[in-house]
């Protein structure tokens, strides 16, 4: 164990190029957090503490249950860090690794619930940019959440991202992100989840090579492998919603990550209704429905009066 301000280090959880997450106990909260700590020499230069200022920006915005919960963010001893959710479930990527093929029905939750996540944040001018099953995790209760936006893109924050560089996890990138253009949508968000629903309906990601450069090349200029050449059980409808989140054009492809779950969830599970929306307490930053306003039943009761009064004089 390893103090770090009122945290307190146990084992790690994982790591990536800019940072290394562990598990930590809040001493102040008394509840265990996953520490996200950048490495000093990440925030040192003018691109790394553009990235820690993404996700801060990010985790201030978003209030979503399928988005992972930052508890603080801040610079202790010169290193930045951020307290998340400990999400007790695991990631995709762990999961798929024990087993390679989803069934639909898992498939299409966790589909369901990043698009969700993925139009919250769109919602609020951010585009994520680094959707990859390692980003997707299960909380205690099989939720899935999508987390980890030091990639994303955030409307009215200056990013130092020039032409010609890349952006995101090799594997996962959308053909624009390839190019390394300015421009990325929620589209290219689109792609990286086709590109997920792939891997969970297949056990494979659409394209693989001996090097990066062969990678960055295929998901450029070749034609993904049909799924159904991979997996034999996949429909020709869901094999037709996999492949048109995987076009080229942006614009051919969905015009949201919600759209593309439907499509799936249409696809999928053909004349069945959707799965119902789960109705939750609104969390910090989001305001109640209308039916949860006091007002909205005082003006139903009113208008129920109005009508009993009516109904008495006619009488």
């Amino acid at each position: 164990m390893q103090p770090f301000g009122p945290y307190t280090l146990h084992e790690p959880l994982g790591e990536g190029g800019f940072s290394r997450v562990y598990r930590a106990h809040d001493q102040r909260r008394r509840v265990d957090v996953a520490l996200k700590l950048l490495d000093p020499a990440a925030t040192a230069t003018e691109e790394g503490r553009q990235r820690f200022l993404r996700e801060v920006e990010a985790a201030r915005r978003l209030r979503s249950r399928h988005i992972v919960p930052v508890y603080e963010t801040g610079i202790h001893d010169n290193r930045a860090f951020l307290a998340l959710r400990l999400m007790r479930g695991g990631t995709l990527a762990q999961r798929l690794a024990r087993t390679p093929i989803l069934d639909d029905p898992a498939a299409a939750q966790v589909l369901r619930h990043v698009a969700r996540a993925l139009d919250h944040a769109r919602r609020y001018g951010i585009i994520h940019r680094d959707v990859k099953p390692s980003n997707i995790f299960y909380d205690a209760n099989g939720v899935v959440c999508l987390g980890d936006f030091g990639l994303a893109k955030v409307r009215g924050l200056v990013t130092v991202t020039k032409l010609g560089q890349i952006i995101g996890s090799v594997y996962y990138m959308a053909p624009e992100q390839v190019r390394g253009l300015i421009y990325t949508s929620e589209r290219s968000d689109v792609y990286s989840l086709g590109v997920v629903l792939y891997e969970m309906m297949t056990g494979r990601v659409p394209f693989q090579g001996q090097s990066q450069a062969n990678v960055l090349h295929a998901i450029v200029h070749s034609p993904p492998p049909r799924p159904r050449q991979i997996n034999s059980r996949i429909t020709p409808e869901v094999e037709r919603v996999i492949l048109r989140a995987l076009h080229k054009d942006p614009q051919r492809r969905y015009a949201s990550a919600g759209e593309l779950a439907a499509a799936f969830q249409q696809a999928a599970f053909p004349g069945q209704a959707p799965p119902r929306r789960i109705a939750t307490q609104p969390r910090r930053g989001e305001g109640p429905t209308t039916a949860q306003r006091p007002e909205f039943w005082v003006a139903v009761l009113g208008l129920l009066g109005l009508l009993l009064l009516i109904l008495f004089l006619a009488s």
